[in-house]
């Protein structure tokens, strides 16, 4: 296993070094989670990263897996969330053009598409929220006592009905 191939002079950047490299060869390592600057999403670990790199013809397939961990606030309850984020299947298929390739925003984007959307806590059998311990279920009754909407298509149905 050859070490991380990343820029001695940011921990923010993952740049791939060609001329030191051979198909078949593994990187991996740590970068700092700060190149995220994702407002929602808090992380708390290094970024990590098993890349294994092969080269095809004038292409290089770099294929492998992705692993951070931080908070989100919750869609539910605005508490924070843990989140951890695996991604095993991170791939990029970039022509040899140049002696490096920079793989920053390619993490940077497959991180992004893994977060959830929306994350929710998870509730337990009564509703209720294991970090604030509001109680959910009631407040999904008490929304459901509420009169239903009027059915506003019913009157297009009537006018198609005429023809």
């Amino acid at each position: 296993m050859k070490p991380s191939s990343s820029s001695a002079s940011s921990p923010h950047v993952l740049v791939l070094h060609l001329h030191y490299l051979q198909s078949g060869d593994v990187v991996e390592g740590q970068l700092s989670s700060d190149l995220l600057e994702i407002p929602e999403f808090h992380p708390t670990t290094p970024l990590s990263y098993h890349l294994n790199v092969s080269f095809e013809k004038d292409e290089v397939l770099v294929h492998g897996s992705l692993q951070l961990s931080g908070q989100a606030p919750c869609s539910r309850c605005l508490a924070d969330l843990p989140i951890n984020l695996k991604i095993n299947d991170f791939t990029v298929l970039a022509p040899k053009k140049q002696d490096t390739i920079d793989l920053t925003n390619f993490l940077k984007e497959d991180i992004l598409l893994a977060i959830p959307s929306y994350p929710k806590c998870e509730l337990d059998a009564e509703g209720r929220c294991p970090v604030t311990g509001k109680n959910w279920k009631a407040v999904w009754q008490s929304t459901e006592a509420s009169p239903p909407l009027s059915n506003e298509w019913s009157k297009l149905d009537k006018l198609k009905k005429k023809d």
